[in-house]
């Protein structure tokens, strides 16, 4: 303290008066609003959930509609490329759905409607083929009209069809309709049947093998109800020719058959001496010499050179011919006729010594030869038939140097072939045949085709000769066998182009399948110990142990708990508590 200076007196330091103090209102938390609880500018969870959510939705929904709208555009891509383009696979063995070439061919030139009527029963086994079938030829044309007639179960489509056809109808031992046409093809006024044994044919032979003609029979009935009026072939007859109602294997009949059902009209003509009235040989399209065993007169020489010279077609098959006392070949006098052809005809008899070539049942009279091209041979060598043309008892052929036509060949041998000229002393030697230095050397050929000049401005072509070195192509054989069957395809052309058709090949035949089952007495023996004994024992034998077991566990389950042998579950779970105790005591130790 200063002198002089008085200090204030001190007072007791007293504390300011405490005011009371005001709490805040307090408020429930759903009375606080959602913005203040969340923080300025924050968002609720539950707004933010709601918006989230409403987006996952809207894009959930985005992509079920651009998916569905895919599905759609797909569906219709789909369905566009597949009417427009038609896909089929054929996976049967024996490819019978896959249509050949004739058959596409055919189809292509459909112009107009044609109706196909199948008068079959569902549970004939021929329907499911026919269906799928006739489904590949819809998908080639759009002209067809397939109509399904079930004889059983619509009498009145049945009776329309009787009415419209002239079908006659009837009913099986079995109760069931049958009718004298399985299928009709029908264009206008046209119409073919096909009835239902035409639809299968079967091999002979021990087995029952069958083999489809369903294609072969559609086709030929397509074609058959497209074409015009039919067309005049004409045989030759009186000189040894083979008679048109003679079958079997060296008979006409089977060649007359398939050229009817190609629409021609077959007729035989009789000789000039034979000839009474006026002569209808100007009405022939194509005149065919199959084969003829005399020679013919000059009078029929110069009625054929006339035909030929106003624009008339032949098909001339002849080969050689021994004359009765078998010293050399009979004239047949057809010289002025290949003449026009630019050929002549050797008199020899043609031997194939190739192995590929030669059949070996034969000392090669027999033989294949090779096709070259040409539009009668251009299907056959597509189809891989250069080498499969048959020919028996041939003679050669020969263009001449001062030919005023250029023949085109058509079937050829191999380069180790020979004509032998003098056969009948080969005959009587008994010796293999060989080539001599008076024989003509391979190769040879052994058909031509030639086209004369056209007779007049603007017509298709001018007169057309096919000549053959032998009449065994024309023979039934060749379509009564699979083996010869290009053969008959061979001639089928040749007619064809002669008569100024589209070539228009027969259907390659299916591969046949095996129908039925030969049981031999041993194999029934066998099926019968099977049936009779061995399947009764193994059901009883079967049935008693099924008995026994079900026995077994009916016993065990009537067992009680005390009764009941502890299973292996019950035996670990009493050893567990002895493995804990023994575990441990090895860890206390």
């Amino acid at each position: 303290m200063s002198e002089g200076r008085a200090d204030p007196p001190k007072t007791p330091a007293t504390s300011p008066p405490q005011q009371a103090q005001e709490l805040p209102e307090v408020k429930t938390l759903a009375e606080i609003p959602v913005d203040s609880r969340m923080g300025e500018g924050a968002e609720p969870d539950a707004s933010h959930d709601a918006a989230r959510a409403r987006r996952a939705h809207r894009q959930l929904a985005f992509s079920d509609a651009m998916g569905v709208a895919a599905a759609v555009v797909i569906a219709l891509v789909v369905n566009v490329l597949g009417a427009r383009h038609y896909w089929r696979w054929d996976v049967t063995s024996e490819s019978l759905y896959t249509l050949s070439k004739t058959t596409e061919h055919t189809l292509a030139g459909l112009s107009e409607p044609v109706e196909i009527w199948v008068l079959l029963s569902e549970s004939d086994p021929q329907s499911l083929t026919l269906r799928h079938l006739l489904a590949a030829y819809s998908s080639q044309s759009s002209q067809l009209r397939v109509r399904f007639v079930d004889p059983d179960r619509s009498p009145a489509e049945l009776f329309a069809a009787q009415q419209r056809f002239g079908i006659v109808a009837g009913k099986s031992e079995g109760g069931q309709v049958v009718t004298d046409a399985a299928i009709v093809v029908a264009r206008g006024k046209r119409r073919h049947f096909v009835t239902s044994s035409e639809l299968v044919s079967v091999e002979p032979g021990e087995e029952l093998r069958v083999r489809p003609e369903v294609e072969r029979m559609l086709t030929t009935a397509l074609g058959e109800v497209l074409r015009g009026e039919p067309v005049d072939v004409c045989f030759t007859s009186g000189h040894g020719e083979p008679d048109l109602d003679t079958g079997g294997d060296d008979g006409l009949l089977p060649l007359r058959g398939r050229l009817e059902k190609a629409n021609f009209a077959v007729r035989a003509l009789p000789s000039a001496e034979a000839l009474e009235g006026r002569d209808s040989i100007s009405e022939c399209e194509l005149v065919v010499i199959a084969g003829p065993r005399q020679r013919l007169s000059k009078r029929e020489i110069e009625r054929l050179e006339a035909y030929l010279g106003s624009g008339g077609n032949f098909l001339i098959a002849a080969g050689p011919v021994p004359d009765e006392a078998a010293r050399g070949f009979v004239g047949l006098g057809l010289d002025p006729l290949l003449g026009a052809a630019g050929l002549m005809q050797r008199q020899d008899l043609v031997f194939e010594r190739a192995p590929a070539m030669r059949a070996s049942a034969a000392q090669g009279e027999l033989f294949f030869v090779k096709l070259a091209p040409h539009p009668i041979t251009l299907g056959l060598v597509a189809a891989g038939g250069e080498n499969g043309v048959a020919m028996l008892e041939a003679s050669s052929l020969s263009v001449l140097p001062n030919a005023r036509v250029v023949p085109e060949p058509l079937a050829l041998t191999s380069d180790e072939s020979f004509g032998m000229r003098d056969v009948f002393a080969w005959a009587e030697s008994g010796a293999s045949p060989e080539p001599t230095d008076g024989d003509v050397r391979g190769p040879l050929t052994l058909a031509y085709a030639a086209e004369l000049p056209k007779l007049r401005t603007g017509a298709e072509h001018g007169s057309r000769i096919v000549v053959l070195g032998t009449a065994s192509l024309l023979h039934g054989r060749n379509w009564r066998g699979r083996d010869l069957a290009l053969g008959a395809l061979f001639v089928e052309g040749a007619v064809s182009w002669l008569a100024a058709k589209t070539v228009v090949l027969d259907i390659p035949a299916k591969s046949a399948r095996l129908s039925g089952l030969k049981i031999t007495e041993e194999a029934l023996a066998t099926v019968l110990f099977g049936v009779v004994l061995v399947l009764p024992m193994a059901s009883l034998f079967a049935g008693v142990f099924v008995r026994w077991r079900r026995g077994a566990s009916e016993a065990r389950g009537r067992r009680g708990p005390a009764e009941r042998r502890p299973g292996k579950r019950e035996k670990r779970d009493e050893r567990e508590p002895a493995k804990r105790e023994k575990r441990d005591e090895e860890q206390v130790s």
